[in-house]
């Protein structure tokens, strides 16, 4: 990767989209690890420099962890470990500088973080697998929207979390899309979309993955 872009120390990539020309009128969505997030026109970084732009300035114990294209229009859609899920519209975030810090988006409860961050339409689903392979998808049109910087409501069945396993895996499923699944063990399990279980949003979930 050095040899394709420029980078400084113990720098790390992050995030990687495909871009055309025709984008020039979409967004980009962009959330760090911490939870501030930023929205900026795709045109902002068009010219890029051999050595690079900045996208976004970060707080010192903070990095860029994910990056949405968008159309300005879809919602953005989190998913915490503990089973929490936020759907906020992405013009909740206003269009920034590039070196914006961002704004707060969802609020965490003490000791639980942010395992996922992308955008959704109501056609999606929303697919989840916890660290025990309970897992489930979701219809993104049976999540409510709420405030930017609410905490959001269950994913899951949060009661039965010490059965299950924190959420450790999160998913905008679309249409005719496969899944693959892989373990620490280094074992993978690829299923078609439409045979994962659409549930509600409370429900648990069925074993997706069996692990040794």
């Amino acid at each position: 990767m050095i040899n394709i872009i420029n980078i400084q120390g113990d720098e790390k990539v992050t995030a990687m989209l495909p871009m055309r020309d025709t984008d020039v009128d979409n967004y980009l969505v962009m959330t760090t690890a911490n939870g501030k997030i930023k929205r900026n026109r795709v045109k902002d970084y068009m010219n890029i420099r051999s050595n690079g732009l900045i996208a976004i300035n970060l707080e010192e114990d903070d990095r860029l962890t994910w990056v949405c294209q968008t159309d300005g229009s879809m919602n953005v859609i989190m998913v915490s470990q503990n089973g929490k899920c936020l759907k906020f519209p992405e013009s909740s975030v206003r269009t920034m500088g590039r070196t914006a810090i961002g704004v707060r988006s969802m609020k965490l409860a003490k000791g639980d973080k942010l395992i996922y961050v992308g955008v959704v339409k109501n056609t999606d689903d929303v697919l989840i697998v916890s660290e025990k392979g309970i897992g489930k998808r979701t219809p993104a049109a049976l999540i409510p929207v709420h405030g930017r910087t609410t905490g959001g409501q269950n994913i899951t069945n949060i009661h039965q979390l010490d059965k299950i396993g924190k959420i450790a895996a999160a998913l905008v499923l679309h249409e005719n899309d496969d899944v693959t699944f892989m373990s620490s063990s280094g074992n993978i399990v690829r299923l078609r979309g439409t045979l994962i279980p659409s549930l509600s949003r409370t429900a648990r979930g069925v074993r997706l993955v069996r692990l040794e």
